[in-house]
């Protein structure tokens, strides 16, 4: 159990000794900021991190190789699970991305990511592919019910390309399911290579559903659905991430909560209204009424 800030550092400099496949649940919301010891670094994490809903504030100022907001590196074992994490990370390496920089086999659920990332990576290796989650999928990841919303910053590098989610998928097996973006780039008018809404990566090599993003950057995945701002405040979307309704992934209170989050909190599950099932199916001869306006919501 880690309830402060002074506990998650000795938590990472214990999983970056060697004791990678430690475990944590988090008590409290958690200031990190005077801190910048990541999980995972120069050692793949294996273990279990569960926020249980609390929020991390992170202030991150790194020039390590495994640049992410609290996590290095992350291989099958690894578990990422109902986070929220906040603040700005400023990263000189390739890959700087909002929670973890690189996965090989992780699985990250109900994860909500509001870091924005500031990279001062000039290139040297390569394209920057930052993501909003994570920046460097190979194996087996699995990537469900997450959110992102921030601003990648880099002035440098030629090719400072970004994912909202996914920076780059590299090896078949990498899947996203329920995932929302809301990415804006700030990056050389130079760049050659392509950023993308939701997930960067060779074609077949991962696979995306029920997924949205406002920026549409340069590409987005196909079927991917493009939403406005406004959707994302009357709870529209928070319903469809929620797909047949069986098992709720994101919550909302509409009027406060501008777009909606896969951490619960005190945040309100969303209902449709119109001639349709609990399930958001119509109703023989009935119509699915989104979208239409905020009163269409409760």
């Amino acid at each position: 159990m880690i309830g402060t800030a002074a506990e998650v550092s000795a938590f990472a400099k214990r999983v970056n000794g060697g004791e990678n496949g430690l475990s944590a649940r988090l008590t409290a919301d958690i200031d990190y900021t005077d801190y910048n010891d990541l999980i995972g670094d120069g050692v793949a994490y294996v273990g279990t991190f569960d926020g249980l809903g609390h929020k991390v504030t992170i202030d991150t100022h790194t020039t390590s190789s495994m640049p992410g907001g609290l996590f290095g590196k992350g291989s099958a074992g690894a578990r990422i699970l109902n986070l929220w994490l906040d603040g700005t990370l400023t990263a000189s390496g390739r890959r700087a991305s909002g929670l973890i920089r690189e996965g090989d086999g992780v699985y990250i659920s109900n994860c909500l990511v509001t870091v924005d990332i500031v990279s001062t990576y000039d290139g040297g290796q390569g394209d920057l592919a930052g993501g909003g989650i994570i920046g460097w999928c190979s194996g087996n990841n699995t990537l469900k019910n997450v959110a992102y919303k921030g601003k990648v910053t880099n002035d440098v590098c030629t090719d400072a390309c970004v994912g909202g989610l996914v920076g780059w998928v590299d090896d078949p097996g990498t899947v996203v399911e329920n995932g929302l973006a809301i990415m804006e780039v700030s990056i050389p008018a130079t760049t050659t290579k392509k950023c993308n809404a939701l997930v960067r990566g060779h074609l077949g090599e991962y696979t995306i559903s029920n997924s949205y993003y406002v920026n549409p950057l340069d590409a987005q995945p196909e079927g991917t659905v493009q939403v406005t701002e406004e959707q994302l405040a009357s709870g529209e979307v928070a319903f469809r991430l929620n797909g047949n309704q069986t098992a709720v992934g994101f919550w909302q209170t509409i009027g406060e909560d501008a777009f909606p989050s896969p951490v619960q909190g005190d945040r309100k599950t969303v209902y449709g209204k119109g001639d349709i099932h609990c399930n958001g199916q119509p109703y023989d001869g009935g119509s699915d009424t989104f979208p239409k306006t905020p009163t269409n919501t409760t």
